[in-house]
């Protein structure tokens, strides 16, 4: 194999790579995002099954860390805005860090305390849980509703030319009465 064909290899090989931490992060997301299975597995310990599920399925990218691509995940939803940035973490995450920047405009940045206590740590464990399992909801009930509309819509429509239909046969009716 020729240089040449080994480097378009490398860049296939290099976007499939991309593609799939796309696709792992998503099914991370959903994994983590399972109410009953945190509980039944870990007993409701987000952290324990973020760390399990890192070192288990992202163990090459443990410096990089699942939570970093979660939030990556939430930053940019589709696999099209990473594969517009070449499935380059490091370059999403810049523009990720840019954003929240931008967000957080002219107001300094909170005053780091030093360590917080475990007590608070694990609250705000807990309410990161409970807002990932509220957005899940609301994303599940968007998506019923948005379901719905379209069969809504769907039925409106066939409506509609049921009406014209009708309008058709009746004017056809009159026009023949007329006669």
């Amino acid at each position: 194999m020729r240089t040449s064909e080994k480097i378009a290899k490398l860049k296939t090989m290099a976007s499939k790579a991309g593609e799939a931490i796309f696709d792992r992060t998503a099914m991370a997301a959903e994994v983590l995002a399972d109410k009953e299975w945190l509980d039944a597995e870990f007993c409701g310990d987000f952290e324990k099954a973020t760390d399990t599920v890192e070192s288990d399925c992202f163990p090459e990218l443990s410096a990089f860390g699942l939570s970093r691509l979660l939030t990556l995940l939430r930053t940019f939803p589709t696999k099209e805005a990473w594969k517009n940035r070449g499935y380059n973490i490091m370059r999403l995450w810049a523009e990720h860090e840019e954003a929240e920047e931008k967000k957080r405009g002219d107001r300094p940045r909170a005053e780091r305390k030093g360590p917080i206590k475990r007590e608070e740590h694990e609250v705000a464990l807990k309410k990161i849980e409970e807002l990932e399992w509220t957005l899940k909801q609301v994303r599940e009930s968007d998506q019923a509703k948005d379901a719905k509309i379209e069969k809504l819509v769907g039925e409106l429509n066939e409506l509609r030319g049921e009406v014209k239909t009708l309008n058709r046969m009746l004017e056809q009716k009159r026009q023949h009465q007329a006669v």
